[in-house]
Order: structure tokens, then C-alpha cells, then sequence
């Protein structure tokens, strides 16, 4: 996807750690890179972590200012992909980094796709009265419960 020219207008710099990047000279003149740490080598197993850490890691990290809604449309995009069938093919076949050479242009697709049919949706709310009152009535009963547990009065 091109975006065209872009400008930076802000940098964040901050510091991650205390890394040790010399390399050692060895005899002959060549230099030593340091080995992988570990007991093996093979690639270690990705911890694990919730999307709603991640968006708060991402946010820390890079200030995008990501909500919980924005939480909710990145899961949508998930689970869209996850019914992908192409996507499906490609992750019983693959291991994860050559199934991520599939997936970065799948999830373009699903998003367009997952656009076009929110938009659907939002015509729908906005023309189709009975539509639009069932989902205000859903509304009404799920947010008003939500908003009285997350003030511990239910």
C-alpha cells in the first residue's frame, strides 16, 4: 500500500536497555560475534501475552493512543482472518515465520473487507428502524450492566 511522501514531524527516543555489542578480535585479525544464550538452539517459544497488553505495551512504547475500542476493532480483524480459509491452508502447512509471509497481505485484504462490511452494517443501523431499535434495545440492557459492574453495583 503506498501512502505517498511522508513527513516526520516528531521522534521518540528512549532508551530500551544496557546491550553489549562489542566483538571480540580473535587471532588472524577476525572478529568473534557472540553466540545465541540458551542451553539449545533452537528458537525459543514466544511468551505470550494478552491483545489488551500488547495495546498497552504498543501505546507506552510509540504513544499511538490506542482505547479499548480500537482493542475491539483489532480483534475483529483477527477473528476475520482467522476465518480466512487461505489463512487457515496456510498456517496447517507452515510454521509461523513463513505463514507470516502469507499473512501481512491476507490482513490488508480482511481489513478492506471487514471495512466494507462495518460500513454495510452502519447503513443498515441508520436505515432499517427495526434493526436500529433491537440493536439500541441489546445496547441499552449491556452497556447500562456493564457500566453498573465496573462500579461494583451488580
Amino acid at each position: 500500500m503506498d501512502i505517498g511522501e511522508v513527513d516526520l514531524t516528531h521522534l521518540r527516543i528512549s532508551k530500551t536497555g544496557e546491550h553489549d555489542v562489542s566483538l571480540t578480535p580473535v587471532p588472524g585479525g577476525e572478529v568473534m560475534l557472540p553466540a545465541p544464550s540458551g542451553e539449545s538452539s533452537a528458537a525459543a517459544e514466544p511468551e505470550m501475552t494478552s491483545l489488551h497488553a500488547l495495546i498497552a505495551a504498543v501505546n507506552d512504547k510509540y504513544g499511538l493512543g490506542l482505547s479499548e475500542a480500537d482493542q475491539i476493532w483489532v480483534e475483529q480483524q483477527f477473528q476475520e482472518a482467522v476465518g480466512n480459509e487461505s489463512l487457515k491452508v496456510a498456517a496447517l502447512v507452515n510454521d509461523e515465520a513463513n505463514f507470516g509471509e502469507v499473512f501481512a497481505d491476507h490482513l490488508e485484504k480482511v481489513v478492506v473487507d471487514r471495512h466494507t462490511g462495518n460500513t454495510n452494517l452502519v447503513q443498515r443501523f441508520f436505515d432499517d428502524s427495526l434493526f436500529r431499535s433491537r440493536i439500541t434495545d441489546l445496547g441499552r440492557k449491556q452497556v447500562y450492566r456493564m457500566i453498573r459492574e465496573s462500579n461494583d453495583l451488580e
